[in-house]
This record gives structure tokens, sequence and C-alpha cells, in this order.
């Protein structure tokens, strides 16, 4: 009887139901946890510099579990992840509505970080050309049910008007009741995803980061490649640094808790339309130009985060993060014309030998930095950045030039 009831929902679509249920709720869930960790440690008396230990302790978990998950997913599939995922999301909600410290907190930080790495790219690596930063990749999707769950559950959660811990109660119970359900539905036929061929080696769980040491032989134009690395590795570092603070440093402007989550589902929202629909305008010139432009105007937002507490800074810092993202976003895949193409391919695994540990330790200083004083950290941010910048002005005036880096004439791969 149970089972001819499941069959019936799965012919019904209620399976179909549940998939767009499952990412509404899981990435709802996650920009929620993101947003409000200054809420949440406050409400157990804790300085907000926890924030950046909290995030280090999350995205380390993350980039650890998915190393053996690789391996999991080539051998088993990924039809009940989802699910699961939401399930672990569920179960971090609850420990992080128990913690009366830190320490629980950080537990439930770190379960989080496991759910979070089912769901979402690993850290550092490139998807089309755009480097996938966290958190900004856990407070947006290009996905219509996932932004629509981002929207709403920020938007609801704005006009909530009880305890955080109340808000993280009713968000775990229905991340468990929906990623239960989920698995019900696939109890009886767990699809198989992978091909029957070959898997990768489960020595490459040990060897695996030779290949992206060896990237960086036999370079064809090694000096110019170097900037171009340098140049990302400084965004990198001042996003990581800053990015799981950002709520943060709106709750001590003055913005109260719905303000702040409501810009942030508005934020959202506004991403999803830019990455949807934003290539449009993806022409050649203008995509070179916002590729030089993209550290100038970083750079704008976090002096205007470092200069006072005035709320209509942070709202402006805020568009001009958005600014960012949309020609980070318009830019994506363009490199310097001369670029050699070899060197392009190798640039994504250069960048993440260094971004994967950098994205877990840089929050840690970060802390230190917002334990001196917020202003202090986003001041500091602004030095990576003015290197990157000074590195673009120098790329840039040899494109312009024609010329390359080492002086001869440029070509022209896009």
């Amino acid at each position: 009887m149970v089972s001819l009831s499941i069959k019936n929902l799965k012919e019904s679509g209620a399976e179909n139901i549940i998939k767009a249920a499952t990412l509404f709720f899981q990435a709802g869930i996650m920009a929620i946890v993101w947003v409000s960790m200054p809420f949440a440690i406050e409400a157990f008396r804790g300085g907000l510099y926890l924030i950046g230990i909290a995030a280090s302790i999350g995205i380390f978990s993350q980039t650890l579990f998915r190393i053996p998950l690789f391996f999991y997913l080539e051998r088993a599939g990924r039809s009940t992840i989802p699910s699961v995922s939401l399930i672990i999301s569920g179960l971090a909600l609850i420990i992080l509505t128990l913690s009366q410290n830190f320490a629980t907190y950080a537990v439930g930080f770190a379960i989080f970080g496991f759910s979070s790495a089912m769901f979402t790219p690993m850290t550092g690596l490139r998807d089309s050309g755009v480097t996938i930063y966290k958190p900004l990749n856990d407070i947006y999707s290009i996905r219509v049910f996932s932004t629509l769950g981002i929207f709403v559950l920020l938007g609801l959660s704005a006009i909530y008007g009880g305890s955080i811990d109340g808000l993280y109660a009713i968000l775990s119970l229905f991340g468990l009741v929906t990623g239960l359900f989920g698995l019900i539905l696939k109890s009886n036929k767990i699809e198989r995803e992978y091909s029957s061929g070959k898997h990768t080696p489960m020595k490459k769980f040990f060897t695996g980061g030779r290949t992206y040491l060896k990237s960086f032989d036999d370079l064809k134009n090694r000096r110019l490649t170097f900037l171009v690395l340098i140049t990302d590795i400084g965004i990198f570092l001042s996003i990581t640094m800053t990015f799981p603070f950002i709520s943060s440093i709106g709750s001590i402007d003055g913005l109260s808790r719905s303000y702040v989550f409501l810009i942030f589902a508005l934020f959202a929202v506004g991403a999803f339309f830019l990455e949807t629909y934003g290539r449009i305008l993806q022409l050649k010139g203008i995509s070179n130009i916002l590729y030089f432009a993209r550290p100038m105007i970083l750079l704008i937002s976090f002096l205007l985060f470092s200069l006072a507490g005035i709320s209509s800074l942070f709202v402006s810092g805020l568009i001009f993060i958005f600014i960012w993202l949309s020609s980070d976003r318009l830019s994506a895949g363009s490199l310097p014309s001369y670029v050699d193409p070899s060197d392009a391919k190798k640039l994504p695994k250069m960048e993440t030998t260094f971004l994967v540990p950098l994205s877990f330790i840089v929050p840690l200083f970060g802390s230190l930095l917002w334990y001196l004083s917020p202003r202090t950290l986003f001041a500091f941010a602004l030095i990576p950045l003015s290197v990157s910048v000074a590195i673009a002005f120098v790329i840039e005036e040899r494109l312009w030039s024609g010329q390359n880096i080492r002086g001869k004439p440029a070509k022209d791969f896009h």
C-alpha cells in the first residue's frame, strides 16, 4: 500500500514539486544563515569578530568534505544528494538554535558547511570564467526556484518579529520535512546517474594536487599570466576578508535586522536577472573594459564601507558591489587578448591552488581586523584591491597600445 502510494505520488508529479521545494528551502536557508550571522552571535552575547572564525570553520569543512564527496558522487550518483543536503541543513539549524556559546555555534556552522558542499560549487573554482566566491555564491543563485527561495524566505524573515533562534527553529522544521519527504520518494528507485565506465582512481584522493601544481609549468608568457593571476588573487583576498562581515557592517551602522534581510533579498533577485539576462550585453569591447574596471569598482565599495557608520554609505557600498558583480559577470571569460590560449586554460587551476586555502584562512585575518575596528577591516581590504587596480592599469596600457608584456604585437584570440 505504501509502495503504491509513493508510485501514485511520483506519477502525479509530486517528485518534481519536492525537487523544486528542495531548491527553494536549501537556497533560502543558506542565505539566511549567512546574512543573519551578526544577529545570531549577538543573541548569545558574542563579539562580531567571531563571524570570521565561524566562516572559516564552515568554508574549511565544506572544502574538506568536497574531496570524499567527489568520489562518492562518481560511484553512487547524486539523485538523493539534494534531499540529504537539506536534511543536514535542518540539523545544523537545530544546533544553531540551541547554541548558547560560540563553541556550539561553530559546530553547527561546520555541519552547515557539509550541506553547502553538496549544494554549491567548491570554493575558488571557476565556472565559465567567473571565480566562485564565498559566501557570495550562497546568497544568490542562477536557478529560478533557488532565487525564489532566497527572496521569499529573506522577505518573510524581514517581517518576522521573533528571536533569531525561533526563526532557525521554524526553518529547520521545513528543511527536515521537505528533505525526508524527498528521500521517501526516492526510496524505491535510487537513480544511478553515473556511467558504467572508468571512475577516478582513489589514489587521486592523495595525488590530485599535483595536477594543479603542474599548471605552473611551461607557460608561454609567464610574466603576463602571473600578473593576471595576482590581479584575481587581490580581488579574492579583499572579498574573502570582508564578505562574511557585510551584513554585520549594516547592523552596526544602525540598520534593523528586517532592513538587512530585505536588502539582501532584493540583491538576490537583481543578481539573478543580471546572471540570466545580462549576457545579452556581453559585447567584446564592453567585456574588455569591464574586466579591467572590476577591481576599481570594488575598491570604491570598500572605501565607502570604511568611511563612517552612516546607513546611506552602507547602501551605496552595496550598490557598488552590485555594479562590481555586473562587471564580473559581463566580463566572464575575458582576458587580455594577448594571453596565450594554453596559458588561459591553466589559469583556473593556478587560481585554485591559491584560492582554496585562502578561502578559509583569510576570514581569520578578517576577524582580527574587525576586532581592532570594523572600519579597519574594510580599509585594510583596500590594499590588495589597490594592487589589483595598479596591475590592471599596467596590463590595460599594453592592451590599448597593441603591445604585449614582452613587447611583441598583441594577438586577438577572442
